[in-house]
């Protein structure tokens, strides 16, 4: 019976002390986790379905959907394709929120920064790439990480990597699939050897390539094993069938094992950890220490505390190992300060007992076989026409004659006798051939029920709904869509929380002075009232600390309780964009009512380039409603100062007041040239 020494990895205390043999035990551990999280994805239902939805998906090998290969129409391709222009067409609705009223406004800056982090870094091309890897094998991963030459050598941002469903290998999961719950998972990564070479350059005598085929070799190999070696898994743990073997250089597979590591410092020593001036070094203090509680006496002294378990926890990030087939790269504290495996999993058609989600091809690509099947005997029963079995004389016709008829050639003639009837004729009626008008619609129903299950005709009807302009109009498409619609909307929008709260500890992390400055300029970088540092929204103390005094917490631990003082939250349906439209029309409306609504609020909700509104005369962001108004009415007084005497007075509004008795929409006015909105029968 397994136990967990079958699992857990080697104690990193003995790691730290270089004890004989424990770089080697590692490493066999590590191979041991991979090989368990391989044999639990490999008991997925889904996962047997990933080869042949690559080969459909890929138009590889059109033939296997039936027996003959001179006539196959993708329509499962052209709905995939369709399925993700619809649900990647995300827009950055989610948001941080924060109980801490002293926080309001650096949480509403770093709202700004992250959608010029959107638009800039192209993160949703990202996001179409996962939902590709979703629509097509089921499930997918966004991995947020920190790529410090982003834009170039020294210059870094947060970046986003996409993962297939063969990339990440979760160990002991619980019941309901949560990542971040599992004992370790493994994330799998091809890396050319020259990269992994420069990154660990003190173990280049130990990295050995996976894979070294040369390009022409590996596309000839590729031809010749591929039908077996995918199938049989002899080419590696990474030779799944969504990678082309043949188009590889040599390729380092590089493996990075997140843990849950429980380990407490008993030692009665502090330990050091994480890398040396980076933002995850701290140090564990032992069990029993007298440590900092963040209060001081009334002389100004410290008031300490004595350390448990939960503060000497070794691994208060996880641990994370680096590793290849051949050697350890780095074992120690994971980077990030969210303390969570660095992975967002999304699927669309999920079930509670099987981890994978399921391809868009599981009830589809029997149909599709069918309707190729169809169209084949249908091309099959035109061509026989023009070449139809003939049967012959051989007492009027020599076979040798015979032999060179081809009916499909015009202007032969062969010698015959026609005095006893024809010579040759068709070896069935002709009618025999003939294809029936309910084939046709056979044909047509099949390619409904394919639509139906792909779920496309739902899908494109919201699409639609975006070009709308009545809220009452996309809540009754939205009806009309059906459930399943509104459940991939809401998965797709579980997935963007899911980001956000691996996003923003990431933005609090990476992003210093020069960061904010650069984007939101000198105005979006003052100090904040609660003694925040210049550019950064980690506080310089934490609530009960004496201002006057150095913090007693080193930075990570200010930045740890700057996260948990967040949450997320995302519009229901902003995934499809449709809630989005009602809610601008339903703003609009609101403001004629009187109620109070800044130009600057539905002028980010219609998608508009408006800027950012001043500092108030606080010196403080405008962040409620009444405070845009406050702004934006002092910015038209001073515009109106400025203004010389004798500009025409506006026009006297036309037409007849609306009676706000139905939802807003847009109206056309003077044949076209204007646009009002109207809320009027």
């Amino acid at each position: 019976m397994p136990t967990i020494d079958n699992y857990q990895a080697p104690e990193y205390l003995k790691v730290l002390t270089g004890a004989d043999g424990i770089e080697t035990a590692t490493l066999g551990k590590m191979k041991e986790l991979l090989e368990a999280g391989k044999s639990f994805l490999e008991g997925q239902t889904a996962w047997n379905e990933i080869p042949r939805a690559y080969d459909i998906l890929s138009g590889d090998s059109p033939g296997k959907l039936a027996g003959d290969p001179t006539l196959s129409i993708n329509r499962i391709k052209m709905n995939f394709r369709n399925l993700v222009a619809t649900v990647a067409n995300l827009k950055p609705t989610g948001q941080a929120l924060t109980k801490n009223r002293e926080m309001i406004q650096s949480v509403d800056r770093l709202n700004r920064m992250k959608s010029h982090w959107w638009t800039s870094t192209f993160a949703d091309r990202k996001y179409r790439k996962a939902c590709q890897w979703t629509c097509a094998l089921g499930t997918s991963y966004l991995e947020p990480w920190y790529d410090p030459n982003f834009y170039a050598p020294g210059r870094g941002e947060i970046a986003v990597k996409v993962r297939g469903p063969a990339a990440v290998y979760p160990v002991m999961l619980t019941e309901d699939n949560d990542l971040q719950k599992a004992y370790a998972v493994t994330i799998a990564e091809p890396i050319p050897l020259h990269i992994v070479m420069a990154n660990y350059p003190q173990f280049a005598s130990v990295i050995v390539p996976t894979r070294s085929f040369s390009g022409w070799m590996g596309r000839l190999w590729d031809r010749v094993r591929r039908p077996t070696a995918q199938q049989n898994g002899v080419l590696g743990v990474l030779a799944t069938p969504q990678r082309s073997i043949g188009h590889e250089m040599p390729i380092v597979d590089v493996y990075t094992t997140y843990i849950m590591d429980p380990s407490v410092n008993n030692t009665g020593q502090d330990i050091p950890m994480g890398d040396p001036g980076t933002s995850w070094e701290y140090t564990v203090p032992f069990v029993g220490k007298q440590i900092a509680s963040g209060l001081r006496d009334l002389r100004g002294q410290p008031i300490l505390r004595t350390a448990t378990a939960e503060d000497c926890r070794l691994f208060p990030l996880r641990r994370r190992v680096i590793w290849t087939d051949t050697c350890v790269l780095k074992d120690g504290s994971s980077p990030y300060l969210h303390g969570r495996v660095p992975l967002v999993p999304l699927r669309f058609d999920d079930q509670p007992w099987d981890y994978l989600g399921t391809s868009i091809i599981h009830d589809t690509w029997k149909i599709q076989k069918a309707i190729n099947q169809i169209w084949r005997a249908i091309v099959d029963s035109v061509l026989v026409r023009l070449q139809p079995p003939l049967k012959y004389d051989p007492n009027v016709i020599d076979p040798a004659a015979m032999a060179r008829i081809n009916t499909r050639i015009p202007g032969q003639t062969i010698q015959g006798a026609l005095g006893m009837g024809d010579p040759v004729a068709p070896l069935l009626p002709v009618a025999f051939w003939d294809v029936p008008q309910w084939i046709i619609q056979v044909i047509t129903m099949l390619y409904d029920e394919l639509d139906k299950l792909s779920v496309v005709k739902d899908l494109m009807a919201v699409a639609k709904a975006k070009q709308v302009p009545s809220a009452d109009s996309i809540e009754k498409i939205l009806e009309a869509a059906g459930p399943v619609v509104q459940d991939i909307c809401r998965g797709g929008e579980e997935v963007t929380s899911q980001f956000d709260q691996l996003f923003y500890p990431m933005a609090l992390q990476f992003w210093g002075a020069d960061k904010v400055f650069h984007v939101l300029g000198e105005d979006g970088a003052l100090k904040e009232s609660i003694d925040f540092d210049p550019g950064n929204i980690i506080p310089s103390h934490l609530p009960g600390e004496d201002r006057r005094q150095p913090s007693q917490f080193a930075t990570w631990e200010r930045t740890r309780w700057t996260i948990d003082q967040l949450s997320y939250e995302i519009e229901p349906f902003s995934q499809a964009q449709v809630s989005r439209i009602g809610r601008n029309l339903v703003l609009l409306r609101a403001r004629k009512d009187g109620v109070t609504v800044s130009n600057h609020t539905i002028g980010k909700g219609l998608n508009l380039n408006v800027g950012e509104l001043p500092l108030m005369r606080s010196g403080k962001v405008a962040v409620t409603e009444f405070e845009k108004v406050e702004v934006e009415t002092e910015m038209m007084h001073a515009m109106q100062e400025d203004m010389q005497a004798g500009q025409p007075q506006q026009g006297q509004g036309r037409g007849r007041p609306n009676s706000n008795q139905t939802p807003p929409s847009l109206k056309s006015k003077d044949g076209g040239t204007r646009s009002t909105i109207a809320t009027s029968r």
